[in-house]
Order: C-alpha cells, then sequence, then structure tokens
C-alpha cells in the first residue's frame, strides 16, 4: 500500500514535467500568439504541443520513467474523459489519441517492454462503434 502512494506521486510529479514540457511547446511553436483559432487549429496546437512534451521527456535522464508515466496518466485520463461521440467540437484530441501517440513517440522502448499499438487497448475503456 506504501508502494502504490509512492508510485502515484511519482506519477503525478511525472504529470506536472509532462505539462510542463507542453505548455513550454505552446511557447516555443509560437501558438501563444494564435488570437482566434478554429477546434481543429487548436487540436492540431495541442498536438504539437504534446509532441513537444514528449521529446523533452525522453532527452533528461529520467526519460524512460517520464514516458511511463505520461502514458499512465493519459490512460487514466481515458476512462475519465468523454469519447469523441459525446463531446464532438472539443479544442483538444481526445485521451485514446494522446495515448496512440505516447505510443507513437516512444515506440522502440514502450516495445522493448511489451507495449504496443496491439496490447494497449485492453487497458483503455472501449470504444463506442
Amino acid at each position: 500500500s506504501d508502494t502504490l502512494f509512492h508510485d502515484a506521486g511519482s506519477y503525478f510529479t511525472g504529470l506536472v514535467l509532462s505539462v510542463c514540457g507542453h505548455e513550454l511547446g505552446h511557447i516555443c511553436c509560437g501558438h501563444t500568439l494564435n488570437q482566434s483559432v478554429s477546434n481543429q487549429t487548436s487540436r492540431n496546437d495541442e498536438r504539437t504541443a504534446d509532441l513537444f512534451a514528449q521529446s523533452i521527456i525522453s532527452a533528461t535522464p529520467f526519460g524512460s520513467y517520464l514516458i511511463l508515466s505520461s502514458l499512465f496518466v493519459e490512460i487514466v485520463f481515458a476512462w475519465m474523459s468523454p469519447n469523441e461521440e459525446e463531446s464532438p467540437a472539443t479544442t483538444h484530441p481526445y485521451s485514446r489519441e494522446r495515448v496512440y501517440n505516447i505510443l507513437t513517440s516512444h515506440e522502440e522502448y514502450l516495445n522493448s517492454l511489451g507495449i504496443n499499438k496491439s496490447n494497449i487497448d485492453d487497458f483503455l475503456p472501449r470504444e463506442n462503434k
């Protein structure tokens, strides 16, 4: 039980570092200069900021831990977030897409741990089809 609380606290720290990298991505990519944008443009800006954060994460001495932390947190968000059918006009990518993007960004490392697109869906809520 103490280990669970320790790991949860560590994952939260990883989340904070990921969010900082994401927000820095918005600044470095000039997204803060956009005055009014469409939902699609906003989603693309979010994707770019996510990729920027993933690049920073992988370059740190704690990269492998932070990759797993961001993946874990995004899976949790997928369970807490509405799906596309329930909220089609969002300005952010859906958590499921963000999970897949993390897998793509760190494919070699995650594959070495046995985590890939063919088995990650076991950890995500089922899509309504």
